[in-house]
């Protein structure tokens, strides 16, 4: 029973990768499709060339900020991820991004909302 339950742990904390027609429907779902002005088709093809549909996405940007998630959000901006200095507009950490597409489509209409970030 431990093994069962050490099992279901390592499995939901790490990330998935999505197929594109699946993250279509799981974006339109959490109402994306037409938010901020771009089409559920704008945000697939973001999450397409920015992490290959892998929520679990973490790569170092040419600024020296490291991006997060399916979307790679910056923890210069966007999350905090306990080292670096950051304005945290999604008010969430960084590593809640790697792990489920609700903290991703959160952390987009938080910065969706401040018309300066995109």
């Amino acid at each position: 029973m431990k093994v069962l339950l050490l099992l279901l742990l390592v499995v939901t904390a790490s990330g998935r990768v999505f197929q594109r027609c699946e993250l279509a429907r799981a974006l339109k779902c959490a109402g994306m499709a037409g938010y901020a002005g771009a089409s559920l088709g704008d945000w697939v093809c973001l999450a397409r060339w920015a992490s290959h549909y892998n929520t679990y996405n973490m790569r170092r940007q040419c600024d020296g900020s490291v991006g997060y998630g399916i979307f790679q959000m910056s923890n210069r901006q966007l999350c905090w991820d306990g080292c670096t200095l950051s304005q945290n507009i999604c008010h969430i950490p960084c590593w809640s991004l790697l792990t489920n597409l609700q903290s991703a489509v959160h952390c987009a209409r938080c910065a969706g909302r401040r018309a300066s970030y995109w």
